[in-house]
């Protein structure tokens, strides 16, 4: 029987050994291969961890980042670096310094290896023990009647950290001179200086206080023309006129209810000749007349038509309203710009303004060529002129009435060709009210023409406005000015305005037609007079005007020295009873009118309209009369 021993030897691997019956020796068994290696350590995590994990506003703190291996051991990061998800906050550095910016909170981002980690730091405001104001500008200086500039401060703490918490006020220390909104808006009421406080509190902290000078002035472009006062004389009575009459030639038709004839020296020989426009006004709607334009050149105080010969006219007018004459294109020879706003009735269709110049020794209607752009429908139903930029040339405003196109200021080149001026010039052009009348008047006395708009009787129309000029053409509300009450309420309306100095002050004056609707019954002659200080009072009654007529005040009106005494009289046409049935002139005796009608010339001058021109050279104004059947030139005597 065979044996089989086996022997163990602990703590090794075991041999085993198998006895044969051939008694040889034993054999061992192959020998078992090694585990491998474990792996190296590598980068597995980030943590970031901060010296502080709060700040104040500039204070600093050091974020460091450490890593771990994938079995958890600490392991070398390797380069590092850094960010802030929010640098108004706090900002890091390439070395991870940490500084507190603003009060808020932001992520410390470290990145290193592919790996990315963050610490989350709080900035706040530090303790605040005092304060100080940072204003926007050190001092202000405004135009008068309204102007404004806005006003803003920043508040600091003790450290020069801002405290946005701090609650600021602003307080004009004399509102008579300008005011101050809680935003900071300060807004001119008259000329003068006075300071603007701004005062900055927190709860537990002394307030502070700055204060702003503002200066409030009459700020003048340096081109404009300063206003020279004249001293005038002893007003002086009636002139006398003669019986010599002067008819125009040729004006027979009968078909014209209405003209106007202008004054104007087209040829620039020295003497006044005739522009005389007539139209058709039929009393309903239906057929009507566009109108025809004719010429009577001055030969020393006779007339002869030179219509055909001298006056190139591409349309005749339709129902004109008002015009200007002025030297527009600066050739020393006087123009005329006639504001047309067609048939006054429904359906209202409008009509083209006019402009005439002397070409060659031709009159030319060239307002198309002349505007840019050119209105060719509006209704306009006013006029004014001026030197708005004062650089030397009049600029024309036109006011239409139509709700759907708006009134403009056009902008002379000094030729006489005229564009029209951005509406963030001039307000009217944009805004919701409606006007049909206006005046540029220099109201403050600073040298540049300002401007008065007259209501369209319409609910839109809440008041009359006076705009201020800024010397260069720019117009803004001037909000102090006060202007007197409609006579009419709720509604009114302006059919005409013209500004003087009236009672010799040196500061111009407004005279004014005034109707509670169109085509009315009753109407008021209004004097208002400049109180220098931008409001007007009314001095109707003062000055012997009539509390109301019972007609309807809507010719042109002139104001003129018609006595040569150096005071401004007002010529009226016929329209107002409680005056006298004819028109007449309202002679300025200084602080009074007194009236004298036409029909002291002759009693049947009873004419609608009535215009001043000096017709026989001798430096003394003439009375023009139109009518249908031939204008009559009454001619004063020496």
């Amino acid at each position: 029987m065979r044996r089989v021993a086996f022997r163990w030897i602990a703590g090794s691997l075991a041999t085993l050994f198998v006895a044969s019956c051939g008694g040889g020796e034993p054999t061992a068994l192959p020998t078992p291969t090694p585990p491998p290696p474990p792996p190296p350590p590598v980068l597995t995590s980030l943590a970031v961890t901060l010296s502080s994990a709060s700040l104040i506003t500039g204070g600093t703190a050091t974020a460091t980042a450490s890593g771990l291996d994938q079995n958890g051991a600490a392991i070398a990061t390797g380069a590092v670096s850094w960010a802030s998800s929010a640098s108004a906050v706090a900002s890091v550095s390439p070395n991870g310094v940490v500084t507190g910016v603003s009060a808020g909170t932001t992520q410390i981002i470290a990145s290193a290896g592919g790996k990315q980690a963050a610490a989350t730091m709080t900035v706040t405001l530090p303790p605040v023990t005092s304060l100080a104001i940072s204003p926007s500008r050190d001092s202000v200086v405004i135009d008068a009647w309204g102007d404004t500039a806005a006003l803003a401060a920043s508040v600091r703490s003790q450290s020069g950290t801002e405290v946005p918490n701090a609650s600021v006020r602003f307080q004009s220390l004399d509102a008579s001179i300008a005011t101050v909104s809680a935003s900071g808006q300060i807004v001119s009421v008259k000329v003068g200086a006075t300071k603007v406080r701004i005062t900055a509190s927190l709860p537990g902290v002394p307030d502070a206080t700055v204060d702003i000078t503002v200066r409030v002035a009459l700020q003048r472009n340096a081109a404009c023309r300063v206003p020279v006062t004249v001293v005038r004389g002893a007003t002086q009575g009636v002139p006398a006129y003669g019986s010599n009459v002067i008819f125009l030639p040729g004006i027979t038709a009968t078909t014209w209810p209405g003209s106007r004839s202008l004054g104007v020296d087209w040829d620039g020989d020295g003497d006044t000749d005739v522009l005389r426009l007539e139209y058709m006004f039929p009393s309903s709607p239906g057929p009507y007349l566009a109108g025809v334009t004719r010429l009577f050149q001055n030969n020393g105080g006779s007339f002869s038509d030179v219509t055909t010969s001298s006056l190139v006219n591409t349309g005749g007018p339709d129902h004109q309203r008002d015009f200007e004459i002025r030297d527009f294109t600066g050739d020393g020879i006087a123009d005329v710009y006639v504001a047309v706003h067609g048939f006054d009735a429904s359906p209202f269709p409008g009509a083209r303004n006019l402009f005439f110049s002397k070409v060659g020794s031709s009159l030319v209607e060239s307002a198309a060529s002349t505007f840019t752009p050119y209105q060719r429908n509006g209704f306009t139903h006013g006029s004014t002129s001026g030197d708005v930029d004062c650089d030397g040339d009049a600029d024309i405003i036109e006011i239409q009435a139509n709700d759907n196109v708006p009134s403009n200021l056009f902008l002379n080149n000094g030729t006489g060709r005229f564009t029209l001026a951005p509406s963030n010039a001039f307000p009217p052009a944009s805004g919701v009210q409606r006007f049909q009348e206006g005046e540029l008047i220099d109201f403050d006395n600073d040298g540049d023409p300002d401007l008065y708009m007259g209501c369209k009787s319409s609910t839109v129309c809440t008041g009359d406005v006076l705009y201020v000029n800024d010397g260069f053409g720019r117009f803004r509300v001037a909000r102090t000015p006060a202007l007197p009450a409609p006579r009419y309420t709720p509604v009114h309306a302006l059919n005409q305005v013209k500004s003087a100095d009236f009672n010799g002050d040196g500061w111009p004056d407004l005279f004014t037609f005034e109707i509670d609707r169109p085509f009315t019954t009753t109407s008021a002659i209004r004097l208002l007079i400049n109180q220098k200080d931008g409001s007007f009072i009314d001095q109707s009654t003062a000055w012997g005007l009539p509390a109301s007529c019972s007609a309807e005040m809507i010719e042109p009106l002139y104001i003129r020295d018609m006595n040569n005494d150096g005071w401004p009289d007002v010529l009226l046409p016929r329209g107002c009873p409680e005056l006298g049935q004819s028109g007449g002139v309202l002679f300025n005796r200084g602080s009074s009118f007194s009236y004298f009608a036409f029909t002291n010339i002759q009693p049947w001058l009873l004419f609608d309209e009535v215009t001043p021109a000096d017709v026989n050279g001798d430096g003394k104004l003439d009375l023009l009369f139109a009518s249908r059947g031939g204008d009559r030139l009454w001619v004063r005597t020496p």
